[in-house]
């Protein structure tokens, strides 16, 4: 009986391993509103500071180094919806072309305070 107990109980917590690792990767929920951006940073080829109106500043670490991209400080995106997804863009740098995908955003500051 205590075999079949603790081969009962083997079987589910694998079942449940099983499940977990089948399941899609949790992506971020960060989208930032394209029209609220202000201006961005490249301070090097794998983050993105993104200052936005209220004052709120965005950092994105890209999945990957980009790059260039400190260099050229310049890039590209395709905006669907108006919004800049964490882990769903990609952005291009300007003269040289190269992709690279966005990561999650984490915010570094907070908005401006109203007077």
């Amino acid at each position: 009986m205590t075999r079949f107990l603790l081969a009962s109980v083997f079987v589910i917590a694998s079942s449940g391993v099983m499940a977990q690792s089948l399941a899609p990767p949790q992506r971020s929920g960060v989208c930032l509103n394209g029209t609220d951006i202000e201006y961005t940073q490249t301070p090097n080829d794998q983050t993105v500071v993104f200052h936005m109106r209220d004052g709120k500043v965005w950092r994105n670490t890209l999945k990957t180094p980009c790059p260039n991209l400190k260099f050229e400080h310049a890039f590209s995106e395709t905006i669907r919806g108006g919004q800049i997804c964490a882990n769903q863009q990609i952005i291009r740098v300007q003269q040289t072309g190269n992709f690279c995908a966005l990561g999650d955003f984490t915010l570094i500051s907070s908005p401006r305070p109203q007077h």
